[in-house]
């Protein structure tokens, strides 16, 4: 699921600024006062202060991108961009709520099988950590693109909407990501005999016009 990669992004830059402390003169004199206790529950205390700053102000920037408070999509709203496809036999989705910090972030997963042939769909609200994905959004803008012996991966576009598809040829991986109104990331992916090109044309078959 596309979430987990944003959350572990996350959880690093948390990490990193957790890591971070005062150095020079005045640490140095500030450290030499303090006792082994106290130097030990500080360093158990940043690292979550740390957290909860950052989450904080990635939730706050993504409500300002959205014009608005963000209530992260339920069981129920996600399901709505899902329907029956003709021919092919649509698995029981399963939904998953993760929380950290201030973020919340949604995520359904199914599968659509026919005659031996399968592809995954994920839809993730990344709701309050809807502006984690601001350097995928600015990758996407400059239309990067990579082709070599391994595969390939391209810009795609989809009713107004931009995302990346590739192909993994070690595997026979076919996948394609759509970030949809600056919030969703809608997943397709297959390792049997389709190709990237029929999870584009299997897109349309999806109900995402549900998601608000």
């Amino acid at each position: 699921m596309k979430k987990v990669f944003v959350i572990l992004s996350v959880c690093s830059v948390l990490i990193f600024f957790g890591s971070c402390g005062k150095k020079g003169p005045e640490a140095e004199n500030q450290s030499a006062q303090e006792s082994k206790e106290e130097k030990s529950q500080k360093i158990e205390e940043k690292p979550m202060a740390a957290m909860q700053e950052i989450t904080k102000q990635l939730k706050e920037q993504s409500e300002k991108q959205a014009g608005g408070e963000i209530s992260v999509a339920d069981e129920a709203t996600l399901k709505l961009a899902l329907r029956p496809v003709s021919g092919w036999e649509m698995q029981e989705p399963n939904y998953s709520k993760t929380s950290m910090g201030h973020l919340t972030v949604s995520d359904l997963d199914t599968e659509y099988t026919m005659n031996g042939k399968t592809i995954g769909v994920s839809i993730a609200d990344m709701g309050t950590a809807s502006s984690a994905l601001n350097p995928v959004k600015a990758a996407i803008a400059m239309n990067i693109s990579r082709e070599d012996s391994e595969g390939y991966q391209r810009i795609f576009k989809y009713k107004g909407h931009k995302g990346i598809e590739e192909y993994h040829k070690l595997d026979k991986r076919s996948e394609i990501t759509l970030l949809y109104k600056d919030r969703y990331v809608v997943t397709l992916n297959t390792e049997s005999d389709l190709t990237v090109d029929d999870l584009k044309n299997f897109l349309p078959k999806l109900n995402l016009s549900k998601l608000k």
